[in-house]
């Protein structure tokens, strides 16, 4: 038996297409990866990491949006407030702002104000990252 980061390991076998593993390879490739043991630990560590905080969860949501058509953006955060953690808007010219909006809370609760920053008018260039912070906090 080896040991990879201190632990003991246990080999398994996995059956997977040939074109999803050549594809794979080429993804681990690109990232610097030597083995495709060591991906699939970061990737299974990852998996874990991401049913831990189910409920609870860090994101970053950024969204690109005409401030002149829309101008109550600020409402629908506002009524998150143990949601938001801070936002930020940047005005990008004299039609449309960058408004980047930093969140904490249930998964459940911030895909609902997703959605509703998604259903506002006039908004573009809509985007929510995820980010896991188990690994910070154990």
């Amino acid at each position: 038996m080896s040991k990879t980061d201190g632990h003991k390991v246990t080999r398994f076998g996995v059956s997977i297409p040939k074109d999803i593993l050549l594809q794979f390879d080429a993804v681990l490739k690109k990232n610097g990866y030597k083995k495709r043991s060591r991906a699939m630990l970061d990737l299974v560590r990852e998996y874990i990491k991401s049913e831990k905080q189910k409920k609870k969860i860090s994101a970053v949501f950024q969204i690109m949006y005409n401030h002149r058509t829309l101008s109550d953006i600020s409402v629908t955060e506002n009524s998150y407030p143990c949601t938001v953690s801070s936002s930020f808007n940047m005005h990008i010219d004299l039609n449309y702002s960058l408004k980047i909006v930093s969140l904490y809370g249930e998964k459940s609760v911030i895909e609902k104000l997703s959605g509703k920053y998604r259903s506002l008018g006039s908004a573009r260039d809509i985007n929510l990252k995820i980010i896991y912070l188990s690994s910070v906090r154990e």
